[in-house]
């Protein structure tokens, strides 16, 4: 965690309107570090006099880890809804979790009414369109094109929490790299 310390400076007349005797006072001021928060310090510092500085994270390293692990959740769950899968048939369907676990739900249902006997259509939707009806082969093969697609994706999120897990200081941890773009699949749909 960094955080910018600098003094400012303002004028005190310790005397009269007349007879002005004038004190320069020295605040000093503390702010956590951003790019803005630095410019304006650079503005208000007594002689342009600003120093950054590493201030230790007072949380626990097991907070600090937990944190880190719902930011690499976050981030494979962004990759994953903006990166829809493009399926043989040409349409593009979802693959966030959500998506997953409605597919899965929806497939047990399915299953579900036809051993109850009943005379169903199983049906899914392309992305921000209607359902239409599937062949529980395609189905089936939709659901294992997602899985597969999304593999690598869940195994590098796997490494990256081991990772963060495995950090044994607060710079470690803030040093374990997130990032999803860089994750390489293969043509048999592994990670590389």
């Amino acid at each position: 965690m960094k955080e910018i310390q600098y003094q400012i400076a303002s004028e005190i007349n310790r005397g009269t309107e007349d007879f002005p005797v004038t004190e320069t006072v020295f605040h000093q001021v503390s702010m956590p570090y951003t790019d803005a928060n630095y410019q304006m310090a650079l503005s208000d510092a007594y002689q342009g006099d600003v120093t950054v500085v590493d201030v230790p994270d007072p949380r626990p390293l097991s907070e600090i880890q937990s944190v880190r692990q719902e930011e690499n959740k976050a981030a494979l769950a962004a990759w994953l809804a903006a990166h829809p899968l493009t399926w043989t048939d040409g349409n593009v369907y979802g693959v966030t979790e959500e998506d997953q676990n409605e597919m899965s739900l929806n497939l047990q249902q399915y299953q579900v009414q036809v051993a109850a006997g009943r005379s169903v259509n199983l049906e899914w939707h392309t992305q921000k369109k209607q359902c239409h009806t599937f062949t529980p082969e395609q189905y089936t093969a939709l659901l294992l094109a997602i899985i597969d697609y999304v593999y690598p994706y869940r195994r590098y999120q796997e490494k990256v929490k081991a990772a963060i897990y495995a950090a044994e200081t607060t710079e470690a941890v803030e040093a374990v790299v997130i990032d999803y773009a860089g994750v390489i699949v293969e043509e048999d749909g592994s990670d590389a």
